[in-house]
């Protein structure tokens, strides 16, 4: 139902929504795809992954399917604009932040990456309109926070929290991918429900008027 309306009225949204000079500021700074083969991918979450996370942070992850019609990179932005238009006569979609889940294919790393899409609220679908910058068609996703208010103009700013890994050491496990995974410096790993915790209590804390 959500995404029928959407995809049915697909045409009159992305006029309005290629017309955003935010938008269109953004596309040049965009990053490369180049190197997305050496990271990790939705299609390596398994079942396993999928019951450890429920397990240690008490959330249920879920399948979300991507429909590639945004600019990628920019979901937060995209979320934000989809908000306004759609909630334009009465309020059926809320913003959900939270965190896309992939994983190495050896199964023993698994990551979360900061991300925020559309709930529809008459059925409690998610709706996830942001390409994905490695092309994928799905994501597990981990809902985190409804807190934001998108539609009273609250941004989020300055969040830490931006990515997990369940390691801390650089990982290599012969999945044959040049290099492997490597994490940068400033991720953070170990206790998922502490990290999940300290992710809502920093989006409440960083909600700041736009």
């Amino acid at each position: 139902m959500a995404t029928q309306f959407i995809t049915g009225n697909q045409a009159t949204i992305l006029k309005w929504y290629k017309k955003q000079a935010k938008q269109k500021r953004f596309l040049d700074d965009l990053p490369s795809l180049e190197g997305f083969g050496n990271a990790t991918q939705t299609q390596f979450v398994s079942p396993r992954i999928v019951e450890e996370i429920e397990k240690k942070c008490g959330i249920t992850p879920v399948l979300v399917k991507v429909i590639p019609v945004l600019y990628r990179n920019l979901c937060h932005n995209n979320t934000e604009l989809m908000l306004t238009i759609l909630n334009k006569n009465s309020e059926k979609y809320k913003g959900v932040f939270g965190y896309n889940i992939t994983a190495c294919d050896c199964g023993k790393l698994y990551t979360f990456e900061f991300h925020s899409l559309l709930k529809h609220i008459e059925t409690g679908e998610y709706v996830d309109l942001t390409t994905d910058f490695g092309g994928e068609t799905e994501k597990w996703f981990l809902p985190v926070s409804e807190d934001w208010t998108f539609k009273q103009g609250k941004i989020i700013r300055h969040f830490q929290m931006d990515f997990f890994y369940n390691s801390k050491k650089p990982h290599t496990c012969g999945c044959g991918r040049k290099g492997c995974w490597r994490p940068v410096e400033d991720f953070r790993d170990g206790d998922l429900n502490g990290f999940i915790k300290s992710a809502r209590n920093l989006l409440r804390a960083t909600i700041v008027e736009a």
